[in-house]
């Protein structure tokens, strides 16, 4: 991992092409997802976040990552955590 490398924002990945906003759900009510049709298929996509090094990350990975530069406090992390959620950055 290189130094430096941090958590950006909720991301969805979708046939390799990244959709990101603040939270997961700001994706998805982004006016372009709005019609039934692209809603859906954003809904099935990967969540996950994007990286400064312009990446995408899953949720394990980013919550490996925000722990190790302290962009989250592992403290008020619940147990048996499986991944970030993008209400533990902000």
């Amino acid at each position: 991992m290189k130094q430096g490398l941090t958590v950006l924002c909720a991301c969805i990945r979708k046939k390799r092409i990244l959709y990101c906003g603040h939270r997961h759900n700001n994706i998805l009510n982004q006016p372009g997802a709005m019609s039934k049709e692209l809603f859906g298929y954003l809904r099935n996509g990967e969540q996950g976040f994007l990286l400064s090094n312009g990446k995408f990350a899953s949720r394990h990975q980013a919550l490996i990552i925000a722990i190790k530069v302290n962009q989250v406090d592992k403290d008020k992390l619940t147990a048996k955590r499986s991944g970030l959620f993008s209400e533990d950055l902000y």
